[in-house]
């Protein structure tokens, strides 16, 4: 993540399902269809907010709150992305915010709320 950032590449849709393993047990991010440049400027906007971007599938649960509201994406978005992803793989490849739904999600954000410690989750199982 650090070479996309050095080199203004945004992935957009870092999840622990686009991360591999090589056989010596080195993460490699792949699925780079919703990566974009931002040689021009240091972020990106999509045209919409991905709430409303029907046409555009966009991985909500994964994507920080200025992303889904107002479409802007730089190497901080992916920082988040990787925060969500972390929890996703310490929680056993649990769903984030499971039982929210993408439209609620906004609002939770903007109230405060995060997900619940990982650790915790883990402990109780």
């Amino acid at each position: 993540m650090q070479y996309l950032a050095k080199n203004k590449v945004v992935h957009r849709d870092l999840a622990a399902r686009n991360c591999l393993l090589d056989m010596c047990g080195t993460v490699k991010v792949a699925d780079f269809g919703l990566s974009e440049d931002m040689y021009s400027t240091n972020y990106f906007r999509q045209g919409k907010s991905s709430v409303d971007a029907v046409e555009t599938k966009v991985p909500i649960r994964w994507m920080p709150l200025e992303s889904i509201e107002e479409g802007l994406y730089n190497e901080k978005s992916d920082v988040w992305s990787y925060g969500v992803t972390v929890w996703e793989i310490f929680t056993c490849g649990k769903v984030p915010y499971h039982g929210i739904s993408c439209m609620a999600l906004p609002r939770l954000l903007r109230a405060g709320e995060h997900l619940e410690k990982a650790l915790q989750h883990r402990l109780l199982r």
